[in-house]
């Protein structure tokens, strides 16, 4: 009976100790995801930037031969 509770404890500690792994690998991605998002966004607001700084240099709109496509 003592073996055996030990055996459910320590198959208990592995589940935990997986779980935790998951956990931990989750909150990794998410975090790896969350800094290219960050890097992307700086890029664009870099590029959103530039095209302001045209527009302000030249008085107006910067134009494009297909609008639609934008």
């Amino acid at each position: 009976m003592v073996e055996c509770q030990e055996k459910l404890e320590k198959e208990k500690a592995a589940c935990v100790e997986r779980a935790k792994n998951k956990v931990a690998q989750v909150h990794r991605v998410a975090e790896e995801q969350r800094a290219l998002i960050e890097a992307n966004h700086g890029k664009e607001i870099v590029k959103a930037e530039e095209v302001a700084a045209k527009c302000r240099a030249f008085g107006g709109r910067p134009t494009r031969r297909f609008p639609f496509f934008s």
